[in-house]
């Protein structure tokens, strides 16, 4: 039962582990779009240009996201067909 139950913790931390490195992955290929789309919206639209990412009343890069606590809970994925 021991085994078991450390087996589970190892499996629970390499889980964790790949879904840090795929959020720091995914916030690295948005932070790129974003100052692509930047780009593209200045290079046509003029230094003036109102995009979702460049609206001024929202900026993404001021605000970062929170960080995810991730605890004792379980995560539960409902199927909604």
């Amino acid at each position: 039962n021991r085994m078991h139950a450390k087996m589970t913790r190892d499996r629970k931390k390499c889980f964790i582990s790949a879904v840090e490195k795929t959020i720091e992955q995914l916030e690295s290929d948005n932070k790129r779009m974003r100052t692509a789309l930047r780009k593209v919206a200045k290079h046509h639209f003029g230094p003036n240009a109102v995009t979702p990412l460049a609206s001024p009343e929202e900026s993404p890069e001021d605000e970062p996201m929170p960080e995810m606590k991730l605890g004792r809970a379980a995560i539960s994925v409902k199927n909604t067909v």
